[in-house]
């Protein structure tokens, strides 16, 4: 009786250990992170951008007004639309005048010096059918991954020597007391067998 206990214990004390160890398992993470002692570095790339402080005109509080934005809040759609398309000044005597990435000037003269000396004029306008002339010649000389799992080979150099025959011919070669380069090499005649070749 005794018996039939302890291994019931036994048993129910691995089924709650395997039942742990699967439960840490499928968790999706850090057993430190379910139980909340482990902290998270904060995301050094999401970047937020605070809107700047400024003087109010009066010192009395205004009454809210239910459902509005913060006076001073950037409009992120705003920004982003600005920071693309450019913007343009709101308010003064510059206004309408394009500003940021939208106001695009003319290169001054060091801007100007230093694309001449790069040769940004000099560019050939051919240059796309060039790459895809030297690209094309490359990929026809490297070959294609179908060719190699199918065995296809049109190299004409390859040569396999068949090593029991080339043997046998040394061997006659020496007892007739002729040179080893005497008769002909054999070879075997069979393409290279392709990663697919056995299986059809």
């Amino acid at each position: 009786m005794s018996v039939v206990i302890r291994s019931s214990r036994r048993l129910g004390l691995c089924a709650v250990g395997i039942g742990a160890i699967l439960l840490t398992g499928c968790g999706g993470g850090d057993v430190r992170e379910q139980l909340g002692l482990s902290r998270r570095a904060p995301d050094e790339f999401a970047v937020v951008t605070q809107a700047p402080l400024a003087m109010p005109p009066d010192y009395t509080l205004r009454p809210p007004a239910p459902g509005a934005l913060p006076t001073q809040q950037a409009n992120p759609e705003r920004s982003a639309s600005a920071a693309v398309f450019g913007a343009t000044l709101p308010e003064g005597p510059a206004a309408g005048a394009p500003v940021g990435v939208g106001a695009a000037q003319p290169p001054g003269s060091l801007e100007q010096q230093f694309l001449s000396a790069a040769g940004a004029g000099k560019a050939d306008p051919s240059i796309r059918e060039t790459l895809n002339r030297e690209s094309g010649a490359l990929a026809e000389k490297s070959g294609t991954f179908a060719q190699e799992v199918l065995g296809i080979t049109n190299d004409p150099t390859e040569i396999l020597v068949n090593a029991p025959e080339e043997a046998r011919r040394l061997r006659q070669n020496a007892a007739a007391g002729l040179p080893a380069t005497t008769g002909d090499t054999p070879e075997i005649k069979r393409g290279n067998p392709g990663l697919l070749q056995g299986v059809f």
